[in-house]
């Protein structure tokens, strides 16, 4: 199973990933001999940086949800 689902509030976006499988990701360091297994790292990142927030749940099934939201106005950058 796998499901979608994208909400969207006055401020902000909501994606969320939903699967059955029990493996949790994690955000590996960045590894430039590797050409692949950064994908939630860069959710991350660029989720930070837009002032947005990122999670990974468990779900009651025994599997995740992996969610991203992130606001509608730009940050302000420093």
């Amino acid at each position: 199973m796998l499901a979608v689902e994208v909400a969207v509030g006055a401020e902000w976006v909501r994606v969320a990933v939903e699967d059955n499988h029990p493996y949790r990701p994690t955000a590996l360091e960045t590894d430039h001999g590797r050409t692949g297994g950064r994908g939630l790292l860069l959710v991350r990142e660029i989720t930070r940086e837009a002032g947005g927030a990122c999670e990974v749940e468990h779900t009651t099934t025994g599997g995740k949800v992996i969610w991203v939201a992130l606001p509608l106005k730009p940050s302000a950058l420093s």
